[in-house]
């Protein structure tokens, strides 16, 4: 296994250069090594010697040579080092350093590897001092990165590094040890009392606790292993408040003691909001692990061309121009010649389909002979960067009008063809492209149902599959064949057209590279969703729990509980209705939208907990008119500013202003009201 690292800066490849190749600059980033020190040479053109150090405590150091050899216009650095000293496992190695520009940034890379020595001994070693060297060059890539970046001295950057691990760890532990100890192996009376007395309890208020205690040690583990750190840190404040506040709301002697869970809590809302300030500006080793890059492709070219590659010279000419055209929309018309359906009893068998298939807005159960129909291509780039062609085919019969929708995108790891069917793109099917006699024909392959659009594929099994042959052929100088036969195993083929069309414009109607709708902002990671809605969900619990706390009548009680009852159920409600409703934009990107707002909401929704706990630390009414008012208006101002929010975005991804708010006020809030009045 070679150590290799990669990161990319924000800078110029001379800055990079210079502090990677100067000794004593490098020394202060690079954590390998704690002195270089260049040998005399006699010309520039020979490889320049060294010789380097590395402390290991205890008084000892490890001692070795190298030579590298660096072009400075070529922007690479080739090495080869070694060491003598019976301290180190490296007999010797090699390696390179390569320096990119891309874009307003350098990419700053490594790749080496090394000879072990202490034979069996060595390589036994190896297995723990490989790993920590890969971890050992990747963290001084980032400590490097953030001193070209962001300013922070090397040495600065480690003892802010010292003071996160430090802080991670202590948060850690401690979660660790409250599950384990109090929650699990001894369990007090008064743990048990407070469960029992909560009412929140599973089975029994043991069982309970020891659940607890058993999700307190895996987000423990979690903390030590420093994965997505700052997300953790951020939902380990909000499980301290959280469980701070369901105590205080069950036992609020404990906010007069001074040496109980609310002082320790402090502490631990100090260590998480280290970890979190602190992620940015200390070293990551996993920000320099090195990214898989695929191969670079022409951003122009069509799924066709994609899938294809150099057979595509071997269609026709009109083919050719049909299926690779020019960033925009494009329009056909023509004549099926015939629209038909398979006959006798397979014909009602099959007709279910069909129906199903024209609500889709992919098959019919109509046919003829002589319809007419428009072909709309439009070929364009995504926000992400990849390229798609649509195709919605329009047949106008006697007494209806009937569609079909498509959009195709190139699949590089399967090499296929991915067809999205539908107008809610329920159906996606794989498509296999090849040439034949200048014509291109199409084999469907795996097909699967994605309710919505959503990325998520439920196979379809054969019996119930259409397979589809689409074949297209040149025609005549103007004109193009079309042929589509639809298959199944059980019926045979059951539906099929066939006609002639041809291109009503001269050039694409369109800019030279649209793209779809977007909001403008960059997609969630899965973590990042994950956690909007762990906080959106202990922001409603909060809020609810909030009002438990002190003296409270058992009006405002069940007020607290119907809310948040009825906040967690219009939310997938109103998810649903929203993915009804798109005219644009993929479902990720409105679930991303829904999150956005929620944590907006919530954020306003926090007063109304803060007040609560304000207001039962003194002797205020809390079924006062007062109080109640107060609570209204924050309700109608999250309300309000995410309708606003959501409103401005939806907006931005094509849905009208009408729409938006018709959703949002009929939807989500009709929902709301009437799971509040119904729970």
């Amino acid at each position: 296994m070679k150590l290799t690292a990669e990161t990319h800066i924000k800078s110029d490849r001379d800055t990079v250069w210079r502090l990677s190749q100067t000794p004593q600059l490098h020394a202060r980033w690079d954590l390998r090594f704690t002195d270089i020190e260049y040998l005399p040479r006699e010309s520039a053109s020979e490889p320049q010697r060294f010789r380097y150090a590395t402390r290991i405590g205890f008084g000892l150091a490890v001692k070795g040579w190298g030579e590298t050899i660096g072009d400075p216009e070529r922007a690479t650095s080739a090495l080869r080092f070694g060491s003598t000293d019976a301290k180190s496992i490296i007999r010797e190695g090699t390696g390179s350093w390569t320096y990119s520009d891309q874009a307003g940034t350098v990419r700053f890379s490594t790749v080496y590897d090394y000879a072990i020595r202490h034979g069996w001994f060595g390589r036994v070693l190896d297995l723990l001092f490989r790993p920590l060297m890969i971890w050992a060059t990747r963290w001084s890539f980032d400590r490097l990165r953030i001193w070209i970046e962001d300013g922070v001295q090397p040495e600065t950057s480690f003892r802010l590094w010292l003071l996160k691990v430090v802080a991670r760890y202590a948060l850690a532990l401690t979660w660790i040890y409250e599950g384990l100890i109090p929650k699990i192996l001894i369990q007090r009376a008064d743990e048990i009392a407070l469960v029992q007395n909560a009412g929140l309890f599973w089975r029994t208020p043991s069982h309970t606790l020891a659940a607890l205690g058993f999700a307190e040690i895996g987000f423990g583990l979690w903390l030590l292993l420093g994965r997505f750190e700052k997300v953790a840190a951020i939902l380990s404040t909000i499980g301290i408040i959280s469980l701070a506040t369901l105590v205080t709301s069950v036992r609020p002697a404990v906010l007069a003691d001074p040496l109980g869970g609310i002082s320790k809590n402090l502490g631990l809302l100090a260590c998480g909001l280290i970890v979190w300030g602190l992620s940015d500006l200390s070293p990551l080793a996993s920000r320099a692990k090195p990214r898989r890059r695929r191969e670079v492709r022409d951003k122009g070219r069509s799924p066709f061309a994609e899938a294809l590659r150099e057979d595509l010279h071997l269609a026709a000419p009109l083919v050719q121009a049909h299926l690779t055209p020019e960033l925009g929309v494009h329009r056909y018309q023509g004549t099926m010649k015939s629209v038909w359906r398979i006959e006798g009893l397979r014909r009602w068998l099959s007709a279910p389909f069909l129906w199903v298939g024209s609500w889709m807005h992919t098959l019919f159960p109509e046919t003829g002979d002589g319809i007419s129909f428009q072909i709309m291509n439009r070929f364009f780039i995504g926000t992400d960067g990849i390229a798609r062609m649509t195709f919605e085919r329009k047949f106008h019969f006697p007494d209806v009008e009937r569609s079909f929708e498509a959009t195709m995108l190139y699949d590089e790891k399967a090499d296929v063809i991915l067809d999205a069917l539908g107008h809610r793109r329920h159906l996606l099917v794989e498509l296999v492209p090849t040439i034949e006699n200048g014509a291109i024909t199409l084999r469907s392959r795996r097909q699967w149902l994605t309710p919505f659009g959503l990325p998520i594929r439920f196979p379809l099994p054969r019996f119930l599959a259409g397979e589809a042959t689409i074949q297209e052929w040149q025609e005549s100088e103007t004109s193009l064949g079309i042929r589509v036969t639809i298959s199944n195993r059980m019926f045979g083929a059951f539906f099929g057209y066939e006609g002639t069309f041809e291109r009503i414009d001269g050039v694409a109607e369109s800019v030279r590279q649209p793209v779809t709708a977007s909001t403008g902002d960059r997609p969630l990671s899965g973590m990042a969703r994950v956690a909007v809605v762990l906080v959106a969900l202990i922001g409603t619990a909060a809020y609810g729990a909030s009002f438990l706390v002190g003296t409270i009548s058992h009006g405002a009680w069940l007020w607290s509980t119907r809310v948040a009852l009825a906040s967690g159920i219009s939310w997938p409600v109103f998810g649903l209705a929203l993915l009804g409703a798109r005219r644009a934009g993929g479902a990720w990107e409105w679930f991303d939208i829904c999150l956005r707002t929620m944590a907006l909401g919530i954020a306003v929704l926090s007063l109304a907990s803060v007040a609560n706990l304000a207001v039962a630390a003194t002797a205020l009414n809390r079924a006062s008119t007062a109080f109640v008012a107060a609570h209204l208006a924050l309700l109608l101002a999250a309300d309000v500013s995410m309708a606003v929010y959501f409103a401005r975005k939806a907006l931005r991804l094509g849905m009208p202003l009408s729409m938006s708010i018709g959703l949002w006020v009929g939807v989500l809030n009709g929902a709301f009201a009437l799971f509040l009045v119904l729970s």
